[in-house]
C-alpha cells in the first residue's frame, strides 16, 4: 500500500483517538468538542484538506466515536472514503483502538498506481500508543511528517484488500494481512493469507499466487526507523525465528513455477549455537524457462520437482559451520545429501565473492548420491539415439570408465569403479569425500595445481549400499 495512504489514515486515527483520550470521564457535549477540536487541527495542519462526515456518535463510558460515511480530502486533492470509522480511547497509557469499515483511496500521483484504486473491507487497529514523537509537529502546529516506526501497537489486521494498478489490467487481491506486537521494543510476527496478482494485459494472462506466508520474531520497526533515517539496516542473525510460505505459484508468459511448501527456521542457543533451517518441497520449474536448465531439457526433462533440507548450525566458540543435514533432489533424478564443516565467521567479511572464498576453509566434506532414475532415464534416451539396447548402452559407459585417466589414475580408478557399481546397482550410494590435511580456503587451492589439490584435500571416491 502506497505510504501517503497509510500517512493520512494513521494522522487521522492518531489525532481522533487522541482527542477522545484522557483517564477521566467526560460529558457528553465535551467528547463531541474534543472531536471538532480534532478535525479542525488535522485540518490545519493540512492546508487545503478537509474531514467530513454524515453523522457521529459519541459514548462517554466507552471513550469512543463512530463517524460514518467519512471523506477525508488531502492536501493534493487524494480522496479517501470510509463508510464507519470507530475510534476508542482506552483508559490507560494513552491506548486506543480503531476500527474501519470500507475504506477506499484513488491513487493519482504514483506511476505505478496511476489512476489505480485501493479498497479494503475492514481494518482492526487493537492498543495503539499514540506516542508524541510519532509525529513530527511545527511551531505552528503543522504535522510536518508521521514517523512509523515510533508507532506500537498489538494489532493491525486488514480483510480483503483490493489494489487495481494503473494498467486496468493489472490487479492485487489479499484475503487477508495481519501484524501483530509492533513497536521498537518489540518483535513481531506478519500473516499473509491469500495473496494473488494477475495482470490479463495483450491476453498474456500472468499470474503470482501465495496460498499464505509467516513471518515470527522479526523487528519491523527498527526496519522502518532506518528507511526513515536513510540508512541501511541488517536484521539479527536469529531473525526472522520463522518464515514459511505455502503454494506459490508464478507464471510469466510461457514461464511457469510452482512451490509446495518452504520453511526457513532461525534458533539460537544462548551464546553458543545458531540453528538453521530451510525445508521446501514440490519446487516445480520447467526446464525451457531458465538457460542454466536447458541442458536437462536436451537430455528430456522438461520439468523438475525438487525437494530438500538445508540445515546449519553455527558453533560461535568453535567459528565454524556444520552443514548437516544438507540434502537436495529431484523427483526421477536422484538425491544429493551433503554433510561438511567449514571454518569462518558467521556473516563473510564483506559482500562480494573474494570475501566468500577467502573468509570460509574446508575442514571436511562428504557427499552422497543416490540415484532415482537418472541412470535408467539417460541410457533409454541413448538407447533411442544409438538404436541399441540399454544393456549395449551401459556396457559402453562400463568400458569408458575402466580406462584410467593419465593425470589422475588412482582417483579416476576409485571414482570409474564407484560409478560401476552404481549402474549394476540402482539402490547403492555414489560417495565423494574430501579430509584435508588442514583446513583450506578456496583461494589457498588456486596456488597448487590440479594433482596437489587431490592431495592435499585427500579426495576418496567410493560406492556404498543405502543405509
Amino acid at each position: 500500500m502506497k505510504k501517503s495512504v497509510i500517512f493520512g489514515t494513521t494522522a487521522v486515527i492518531l489525532v481522533l483517538g487522541s482527542s477522545l483520550g484522557g483517564g477521566y470521564i467526560y460529558l457528553q457535549h465535551q467528547l463531541h468538542n474534543r472531536l471538532d477540536a480534532g478535525i479542525k487541527m488535522l485540518e490545519q495542519s493540512f492546508p487545503g484538506s478537509s474531514i467530513v462526515y454524515d453523522r457521529s456518535v459519541t459514548n462517554v463510558f466507552t471513550r469512543s466515536a463512530i463517524l460514518e460515511k467519512v471523506k477525508i480530502k488531502g492536501q493534493s486533492g487524494q480522496l479517501y472514503t470510509m463508510d464507519k470509522l470507530n475510534i476508542k480511547s482506552g483508559s490507560r497509557n494513552g491506548l486506543m483502538s480503531a476500527t474501519i469499515d470500507n475504506f477506499e483511496t484513488k491513487i493519482d500521483s504514483d506511476l505505478m498506481m496511476n489512476n489505480g484504486q485501493i479498497h479494503v473491507d475492514h481494518i482492526d487497529l487493537n492498543n495503539f500508543v499514540p506516542r508524541k514523537d510519532l509525529l513530527d509537529i511545527d511551531a505552528s502546529g503543522k504535522i510536518k511528517s508521521v514517523y512509523f516506526s515510533k508507532a506500537k501497537f498489538d494489532l493491525l489486521n486488514l480483510k480483503n484488500i483490493t489494489m487495481k494498478l494503473s494498467s486496468g489490467s493489472e490487479k492485487i487481491a489479499i484475503a487477508q494481512y495481519q501484524i501483530k506486537n509492533y513497536g521498537l521494543d518489540r518483535k513481531s510476527d506478519q500473516t499473509l493469507n491469500d495473496f494473488r496478482y494477475y495482470d490479463k494485459v495483450n491476453n498474456r494472462d500472468n499470474y503470482f499466487n501465495i496460498q499464505s506466508l509467516q513471518i515470527k520474531d522479526l523487528s519491523f520497526a527498527k526496519f522502518f526507523q532506518n528507511i526513515e533515517y536513510g540508512k541501511t539496516f541488517e536484521f539479527a542473525s536469529d531473525e526472522p525465528k520463522l518464515f514459511h510460505i505455502k503454494n506459490v505459484e508464478l507464471k510469466i508468459d510461457a514461464a511457469r513455477y510452482q512451490l509446495g511448501d518452504m520453511q526457513i527456521s532461525t534458533e539460537k542457543d544462548g551464546k553458543n549455537r545458531l540453528f538453521r533451517g530451510n525445508k521446501f518441497d514440490n519446487l516445480q520449474l520447467q526446464t525451457d524457462s531458465d538457460p542454466r536448465l536447458y541442458a536437462l531439457k536436451q537430455y528430456g526433462y522438461d520439468q523438475l520437482n525438487l525437494f530438500g533440507n538445508l540445515s546449519a548450525q553455527y558453533h560461535y566458540d568453535l567459528q565454524e559451520w556444520n552443514l548437516e543435514p544438507f540434502q537436495i533432489g529431484a523427483k526421477n533424478i536422484g538425491n544429493v545429501k551433503i554433510n561438511a564443516r567449514v571454518k569462518g565467521p558467521e556473516k563473510p567479511s564483506a559482500n562480494n565473492e573474494m570475501a566468500m572464498i577467502n573468509d570460509y576453509k574446508i575442514v571436511s566434506f562428504t557427499m552422497h548420491f543416490r540415484d532415482d532414475g537418472l541412470i535408467q532415464h539417460l541410457a533409454d534416451l541413448k538407447s533411442r539415439e544409438k538404436n541399441e539396447s540399454v544393456d549395449q548402452i551401459k556396457q559402453e559407459w562400463i568400458e569408458d570408465l575402466q580406462k584410467p585417466d593419465r593425470d589422475f589414475p588412482e582417483l579416476s580408478k576409485q571414482a570409474g569403479n564407484a560409478v560401476i557399481d552404481v549402474i549394476h546397482h540402482p539402490d547403492h550410494e555414489l560417495t565423494i569425500e574430501v579430509n584435508p590435511d588442514k583446513p583450506y580456503s578456496f583461494l589457498d587451492l588456486t596456488s597448487y595445481n590440479a594433482s596437489q589439490i587431490i592431495d592435499h584435500l585427500n579426495i576418496k571416491v567410493h560406492s556404498d549400499s543405502k543405509h
